[in-house]
């Protein structure tokens, strides 16, 4: 399951990072709709795979 997730937060990452490199509005740091959105799909992602990674580390399980 945590590479799944793993996974799901690299590709978000990458759709967010490929996203930013063709659109004008985001390179100067003014997100666009469809930008926020991928930012958003990606930062919930990232913190859901960072905690699930703390989790582990206390010996929390699923």
């Amino acid at each position: 399951m945590a590479d799944e997730l793993h996974g799901r937060y690299v590709k978000a990452g990458g759709a967010y990072q490929r996203h930013t490199d063709t659109c004008p509005a985001c390179r100067n740091d003014q997100s666009c709709r469809p930008g926020s959105a991928l930012y958003a799909a990606f930062a919930q992602l990232q913190d859901a795979y960072l905690k699930r990674l703390k989790d582990r580390a206390r010996g929390d399980s699923d």
